[in-house]
């Protein structure tokens, strides 16, 4: 089965200003503890709870009370093998780098921050 959860939970329950970039290490805390609802029960409206959007709740109000909640967590940081293996054992990982000023102006290759914007 595949379930469709709900993006605007995921804002609306980040603790980093989900509109602004939000924090993925948040999500994944809150879907391991509290679990996460379908996208039907609270639909995205592209605002975080300061812009209009709905408050964060762990519990659908549309429905039945029906979350998913993930069974485990972890973190692996900058090793290619571990990350390989777990892509092999349990499918798809989560990724995601630090971008610094320059980084809108990006244009192909590996990324790296220059000097400037690392000062």
């Amino acid at each position: 089965i595949i379930i469709d959860l709900s993006h605007q939970q995921i804002v609306s329950c980040n603790s980093n200003d989900g509109c602004s970039g939000g924090n993925a290490i948040d999500t994944f805390e809150q879907m391991y503890t509290s679990g996460r609802v379908p996208g039907w029960c609270m639909p995205y409206l592209a605002k975080d709870v300061g812009g209009g959007g709905p408050a964060c709740s762990d519990v659908c109000s549309l429905g039945p009370d029906y979350s998913v909640k993930a069974s485990s967590l972890g973190v692996i940081q900058d090793n290619v093998r571990q990350i390989q293996s777990e892509i092999l054992s349990n499918g798809p990982v989560f990724a995601a780098f630090w971008v610094y000023s320059d980084f809108m102006a990006y244009t192909g290759g590996v990324y790296s921050a220059s000097k400037e914007a690392l000062a």
